[in-house]
């Protein structure tokens, strides 16, 4: 009886604001339809108040993260009482993206239909009683002469645009899409004998992901910053008024995109399992979050080493080289051979070792197939992307002093 409420109540609030949205639109000469499709509509809102709808994208971006954060933090407080975990829930669980985004878009928003700040304080704390004040009331649709700079600024939205775009201008991205799926498909029907294990479970499509993206990433990597240093177009985009870091991040999470793109083109698959099957959800949800994580990791990894040579084909070897050593780090022949080489070096060399493990992709990305989010596995890929991010960024504007 309680999901029927809440699917009724969900189906209510969507009509609601689709009908609002409806002649909102009509106001700002957008097409009509659009008001329907759910998060779309709220994506064209955003350019009806002058804004380019990237900021929608990453406060969903972030509320995925703090989310994963928040279930992770679930795992730790509940069952073994922690205090500090209890606190950091308590912190976690406030929706700051969404309050900001808010706040932010109803100002935008009431200036373009000529209200006041107070107007826009009510829309974004009482969206039921203002939205249809704006949709229904008389008042004229004013264009944004401006469009508001973006949280990460306009320089890191052009390079992210020109970034993105240039993967589908060319046949790059439609041959790795092609590949991609081909050779997962391989590794998971052929290789690990998805139907023959009888198993409602992506397990089998999931494990081989690590050495998959070993040669995938950094083929993606390799051209971030080689091709603009070998074409002799990096001088010329970090002369823009744009800063280094805006470059790097831009660069970055359009590849990281393009790379969430190819993974959500497997959803086949998983509709494939639930036909066939009553697949637990939970495994699908964190195997995806965790494949996503590890492709951001490859990549920041290849960023640098794309930034630090010219030649595309040096900086995949290295990234390759330096991925396998993060990948690998945990197996068992790579334990022994490390121990051997500093047998002679270090005294206490088994538990150096043992550390050198601790920093394995397979270790905290394993962990997540299963359905089960800690803190300190997402922590480990956001503090890996951070640092290699900012050792690239390092490079590059040490580059461009000179």
């Amino acid at each position: 009886m309680y999901s029927i409420v809440i699917i009724i109540s969900g189906f209510l609030a969507f009509v609601f604001y689709a009908v609002c949205f409806w002649f909102i639109f009509r106001k700002a000469g957008k097409p009509r339809w659009k008001s329907i499709v759910p998060i779309y509509n709220a994506y064209i809102l955003c350019h009806v108040a002058g804004w380019s709808g990237w900021e929608l994208i990453l406060t969903m971006f972030i509320w995925v993260i703090r989310t994963t954060i928040c279930m992770s933090l679930k795992t730790v407080a509940y069952p073994n009482g922690s205090i500090l975990a209890f606190v950091l829930l308590i912190f976690a669980s406030i929706p700051y993206e969404s309050i900001i985004y808010s706040l932010f878009l109803s100002m935008r928003l009431s200036r373009c239909f000529g209200r006041s700040t107070l107007f826009a304080l009510g829309l974004a704390f009482l969206p039921v009683v203002f939205i249809p004040i704006i949709a229904f009331d008389k008042s004229q649709y004013l264009k944004p002469t401006r469009i508001a700079t973006p949280a990460f600024g306009s320089g890191f939205v052009s390079v992210f645009k020109r970034e993105l775009k240039s993967y589908f201008t060319t046949p790059i991205a439609y041959v790795f899409l092609v590949v991609f799926l081909a050779v997962s498909a391989h590794h998971a029907f052929a290789k690990r004998g998805f139907f023959d294990a009888r198993e409602a479970s992506l397990y089998p499509f999931f494990v081989d992901m690590p050495v998959l993206f070993l040669v995938i990433v950094p083929a993606v990597a390799m051209r971030l910053w080689a091709e603009e240093r070998k074409g002799g177009s990096i001088e010329q985009l970090l002369t823009l008024p744009i800063t280094v870091t805006q470059a790097v991040l831009g660069k970055f999470f359009a590849a990281w995109l393009f790379l969430g793109i190819s993974l959500a083109l497997t959803f086949p698959i998983v509709i494939t399992v639930c036909f066939l099957g009553d697949p637990d959800p939970a495994p699908i949800a964190t195997s995806y979050l965790a494949c996503f994580l590890l492709a951001g990791g490859y990549l920041a990894i290849g960023c640098f080493f794309s930034a630090v040579s010219k030649n595309q084909v040096i900086a995949f070897v290295l990234s390759i080289l330096a991925c396998a050593v993060f990948a690998y780090s945990d197996d068992p022949s790579s334990q022994r051979f490390l121990s051997d080489i500093l047998g002679g070096f270090l005294v206490r060399q088994i538990r150096f070792v043992a550390h050198v493990a601790q920093f394995s992709f397979r270790k905290h990305f394993e962990s997540m197939l299963i359905g089960v989010l800690w803190f300190r596995d997402i922590s480990y890929f956001v503090l890996l992307i951070i640092g290699w991010l900012a050792a690239c960024t390092i490079i590059l504007d040490d580059r461009k002093a000179k």
